[in-house]
């Protein structure tokens, strides 16, 4: 923090880089986290095929059949075959450590800190559940219109809704709290 000296010469958009300055340092020091998980290298197998069970669920329960065999989903179409693997990126772990670094990386005063853990709870089940429903989506579309749409529906549009998502639940977040 300055000194109240410093912050009283200081202009308001000074002040307001210096803030951002502040975020950023901290979000990249939290984020060595993240990299520290992903040094780790930890089985996520059991969260694996549980989300491969719930998009299963989700997709008979709309009466979409497409065979799976453990945590791999077997889609075709008169062009070809994809075999699409729920593989440790697709638990959404790195979506919820990124949201959850980026709380801890606001700064919220004392008073509001169980708001803040409250947030950090609602948002990650948010994020885990969104993320079994893109799956789910990106599947059915898949089955409805083709395999050569997997990689823009799976790489473009969903994934850039989750970055999406993680901002909102962010914003809605530094507003309730601050």
């Amino acid at each position: 923090m300055l000194s109240k000296n410093l912050q009283k010469k200081m202009s308001e958009r000074q002040r307001r880089m210096h803030d951002v300055l502040l975020f950023l340092v901290r979000f990249f020091l939290l984020s060595v986290v993240l990299h520290f998980l992903i040094w780790l290298n930890l089985d996520m197998s059991r969260i694996q095929m549980i989300i491969a069970d719930s998009i299963y669920f989700i997709l008979t329960i709309f009466k979409i059949s497409i065979p799976k065999a453990g945590n791999i989903f077997m889609l075709s179409d008169s062009s070809g075959k994809i075999l699409a693997e729920i593989t440790r990126d697709c638990v959404a772990w790195k979506s919820i450590l990124a949201y959850i670094c980026l709380i801890f990386a606001t700064e919220v005063k004392i008073k509001s800190t169980q708001k803040k853990i409250s947030a950090m709870i609602a948002g990650s089940a948010i994020i885990f559940f969104a993320n079994i429903v893109r799956l789910a989506t990106t599947f059915a579309v898949v089955q409805a219109y083709g395999i050569k749409y997997f990689d823009v529906v799976h790489n473009v549009l969903w994934q850039g809704g989750m970055v999406i998502l993680i901002i909102v639940l962010w914003d809605l977040m530094r507003r309730k709290c601050l």
